[in-house]
């Protein structure tokens, strides 16, 4: 299956699904933020991944605009893919963040929910 590269200024379409099939309106996509230290500063592990903290869900079909660069974030941190891993638990993912237009927010969403939409 060929990888989506999403880049910063993509508009994009947050689901459950593919542009392909459709996205699932029913379905609802978890958001995060990421852990932050007192000074305001993403942390991250030993590895380089940013800890993501569950902060609310979105509708299927929400749209929005991707304003920055993703952060790695370890698969099994990420809700809904507990107990997935590898030897070593160095499974990883991106989470990109996207500012939602009808939330008027940005929030961090796992690379599989989003897809490039071009209106």
């Amino acid at each position: 299956m060929k990888e989506e590269v999403m880049a910063t200024g993509d508009r994009v379409v947050i689901g459950v699904g593919s542009m392909i099939r459709g996205v699932d309106a029913s379905v609802n996509v978890p958001v995060y933020e990421l852990e932050r230290n007192a000074g305001g500063m993403v942390i991250f592990d030993m590895n380089g991944c940013g800890v993501p903290v569950v902060v609310g869900g979105v509708k299927g079909g929400t749209k929005g605009k991707i304003v920055g660069e993703p952060t790695k974030v370890h698969r099994a941190s990420i809700q809904g893919n507990r107990g997935v891993g590898v030897s070593g638990g160095n499974d990883t993912l991106l989470l990109y963040p996207v500012d939602l237009e009808h939330y008027q927010r940005m929030a961090f969403i796992n690379q599989d929910h989003i897809h490039i939409i071009t209106q």
